[in-house]
């Protein structure tokens, strides 16, 4: 397989782990959320497993992987599977969905695009993996909400016409401009996340280079950090 389609497979994989992440995966309702300015300060570090005893890796050129232990450090992750091979990547920003005080059972908190590579020592295949880490809440969430004014500040730009300079010049127009002041309310949000209110689900295309595709699913631990959102 050349470079080209290397990049082709990985882009192809890529779209569709982001079709699969469009559709429910849990049963809890995802209604009055809405994607808001908001950031993430999350650890995804922990030990993933396969759903309902499935392995989290299906199928590779030589077995099911049954687990991965992610590692993260900033946005680099370290992942490790169950039969000792290792793999390096990248975790992107968070998509962060949020109500304005609560996040109720089942529903996505937020969302980060996952992508590793490395050598599957077993299958003697390089890998790549293309995939979304998701924070679902398993409880309701209740934020800490602070509301404060906001000073805004507009400029306007107002035209207006003046009379002839002289007999030849007909009229014309000039620009003033003036600054409107107000304000505006903004509501923050902090979301806490510990060990009983949420749980982190992994899913995604496992690609061996030359070799077979797998789907990726697994569960996490709870994810832990606070996700602040502004409205």
């Amino acid at each position: 397989m050349n470079r080209l389609e290397r990049r082709i497979l990985t882009a192809l994989a890529m779209a569709a782990t982001l079709l699969i992440t469009a559709c429910d995966w849990d049963s809890g309702s995802q209604e009055n959320f809405n994607t808001s300015g908001g950031s993430a300060n999350v650890n995804v570090s922990g030990f993933y497993q396969g759903v309902q005893g499935a392995p989290v890796v299906a199928r590779t050129s030589n077995g099911a992987i049954a687990n991965l232990v992610i590692q993260q450090s900033g946005n680099r992750v370290m992942v490790t599977d169950s039969r000792g091979s290792t793999y390096e990547g990248t975790l992107g920003a968070p998509n962060v969905l949020a109500s304005n005080s609560t996040v109720p059972a089942g529903a996505t908190v937020a969302s980060y695009q996952i992508g590793f590579s490395g050598k599957d020592e077993v299958a003697a295949r390089e890998i790549e993996f293309t995939g979304v880490l998701t924070i679902v809440s398993v409880t309701n969430i209740f934020a800490d909400t602070d509301t404060r004014s906001v000073s805004t500040e507009t400029t306007v730009n107002v035209n207006s016409e003046f009379p002839p300079l002289a007999p030849d010049t007909g009229t014309g127009t000039t620009t003033n401009t003036t600054t409107e002041t107000g304000s505006t309310s903004e509501t923050t949000s902090e979301f806490a996340l510990e060990e009983n209110n949420n749980q982190l689900q992994l899913r995604g295309t496992w690609i061996e280079i030359g070799g077979t595709t797998s789907s990726v699913r697994g569960i996490g631990p709870a994810a832990q950090g606070n996700v602040v959102t502004v409205n």
